[in-house]
Protein backbone atom coordinates (compact mmCIF):
# COMPACT_ATOMS: atom_id res chain seq x y z
CA UNK A 1 0.00 0.00 0.00
CA UNK A 2 2.88 2.77 0.74
CA UNK A 3 4.40 2.25 -2.55
CA UNK A 4 1.25 2.83 -4.43
CA UNK A 5 0.70 5.93 -2.26
CA UNK A 6 4.47 6.66 -3.14
CA UNK A 7 3.96 6.11 -6.80
CA UNK A 8 0.86 8.14 -6.66
CA UNK A 9 2.78 11.06 -4.50
CA UNK A 10 5.02 11.42 -7.31
CA UNK A 11 3.14 11.33 -10.16
CA UNK A 12 1.26 14.16 -8.32
CA UNK A 13 4.24 16.30 -7.71
CA UNK A 14 6.03 15.23 -11.28
CA UNK A 15 2.70 16.77 -12.81
CA UNK A 16 2.67 19.85 -10.88
CA UNK A 17 5.96 20.40 -11.86
CA UNK A 18 5.71 20.06 -15.42
CA UNK A 19 1.98 21.69 -15.33
CA UNK A 20 3.85 24.64 -13.16
CA UNK A 21 7.10 25.56 -16.34
CA UNK A 22 4.18 26.09 -18.68
CA UNK A 23 3.72 29.11 -16.37
CA UNK A 24 6.34 31.30 -17.25
CA UNK A 25 5.29 31.01 -20.87
CA UNK A 26 1.74 32.17 -20.33
CA UNK A 27 2.59 35.11 -17.89
CA UNK A 28 4.86 36.02 -20.78
CA UNK A 29 1.72 35.61 -22.88
CA UNK A 30 -0.27 38.13 -21.31
CA UNK A 31 2.82 40.89 -21.91
CA UNK A 32 1.12 41.09 -25.71
CA UNK A 33 -1.79 41.95 -24.17
CA UNK A 34 -2.81 46.18 -23.37
CA UNK A 35 -1.88 46.65 -19.51
CA UNK A 36 -0.97 49.48 -16.99
CA UNK A 37 3.14 49.87 -16.90
CA UNK A 38 3.04 49.24 -13.20
CA UNK A 39 0.97 45.82 -14.03
CA UNK A 40 2.96 44.95 -17.48
CA UNK A 41 6.64 45.38 -14.88
CA UNK A 42 5.25 43.07 -12.15
CA UNK A 43 4.79 40.73 -14.96
CA UNK A 44 8.02 40.86 -16.35
CA UNK A 45 9.32 40.37 -13.34
CA UNK A 46 6.98 37.57 -12.23
CA UNK A 47 7.99 35.67 -15.63
CA UNK A 48 11.74 35.92 -15.45
CA UNK A 49 11.77 34.32 -11.98
CA UNK A 50 9.63 31.50 -13.04
CA UNK A 51 11.29 31.05 -15.91
CA UNK A 52 14.82 31.06 -14.65
CA UNK A 53 14.44 29.15 -11.53
CA UNK A 54 12.90 25.14 -11.79
CA UNK A 55 10.00 24.30 -9.31
CA UNK A 56 10.10 21.25 -7.71
CA UNK A 57 9.13 19.56 -4.71
CA UNK A 58 11.36 18.47 -1.81
CA UNK A 59 10.91 16.97 1.09
CA UNK A 60 12.33 19.36 3.52
CA UNK A 61 15.16 20.44 1.06
CA UNK A 62 16.46 16.40 1.61
CA UNK A 63 15.52 15.42 -2.08
CA UNK A 64 13.54 16.05 -4.69
CA UNK A 65 10.06 14.34 -5.04
CA UNK A 66 9.27 12.98 -8.42
CA UNK A 67 9.58 9.62 -10.62
CA UNK A 68 13.86 8.96 -9.15
CA UNK A 69 12.76 8.82 -5.88
CA UNK A 70 11.05 5.51 -6.58
CA UNK A 71 13.84 4.11 -7.93
CA UNK A 72 16.11 5.19 -5.15
CA UNK A 73 14.04 3.95 -2.42
CA UNK A 74 13.65 0.57 -4.86
CA UNK A 75 17.37 0.34 -4.68
CA UNK A 76 18.09 1.58 -1.30
CA UNK A 77 15.32 -1.77 -0.20
CA UNK A 78 17.49 -3.94 -2.66
CA UNK A 79 20.58 -3.07 -0.99
CA UNK A 80 19.39 -3.72 2.46
CA UNK A 81 17.86 -6.97 1.85
CA UNK A 82 21.67 -8.37 0.02
CA UNK A 83 23.27 -7.40 3.27
CA UNK A 84 20.58 -8.71 5.20
CA UNK A 85 21.02 -11.55 3.65
CA UNK A 86 25.07 -12.02 3.48
CA UNK A 87 24.16 -11.35 7.60
CA UNK A 88 21.83 -14.19 7.52
CA UNK A 89 24.85 -16.42 5.54
CA UNK A 90 27.43 -15.78 7.68
CA UNK A 91 26.07 -17.46 10.81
Amino acid sequence: MSLVQLNFLAYICSATSKEASFTGILVHGLLNSDLQPRMRKELMIFSQQILHQKITFTAAGFFVIDFTLINNVIGAVTTYLVILIQFQLST
